[in-house]
């Protein structure tokens, strides 16, 4: 498994890539923000990091991995390529919320949460 040396490269509405592209900051309160990263990955097993520094009102947040092709849109996890993970147990498979409100998982994240994102391109 690699670490991924990935940096935040794109966004779409309301967010400001900043510290070399390793920090997002969501600078707008009433709007969705999508980031994506610089690298695309066809093949093997990557790992991300994410430490969620601030997020004072519990904003909704979703990880997780689409095709590079997908033009950005304030709502890409809905897209057929997107698969990922977020708050409030909420998973997609293929752009379809999945939800099972009595999973014992997170329900949201909070200051200082870490998230790690493994992708097996093998798979």
């Amino acid at each position: 498994m690699t670490a991924s040396g990935d940096i935040f490269e794109r966004c779409l509405n309301g967010a400001n890539i900043e510290d070399s592209g390793r920090l997002v900051e969501h600078s707008a309160w009433d709007c969705s923000v999508e980031v994506r990263g610089k690298f695309g990955y066809s093949y093997g097993i990557h790992r991300f990091r994410f430490q969620i520094e601030k997020n004072p009102r519990g904003t909704w947040i979703f990880f997780g991995i689409i095709s590079k092709s997908q033009p950005m849109t304030e709502c890409s996890y809905e897209s057929s390529s997107a698969y990922g993970w977020a708050d409030y147990n909420d998973y997609f498979l293929g752009g379809i919320r999945q939800n099972d409100q009595n999973a014992d998982q997170f329900s949201d994240t909070v200051e200082n949460d870490v998230i790690t994102l493994i992708v097996d391109c093998t798979n």
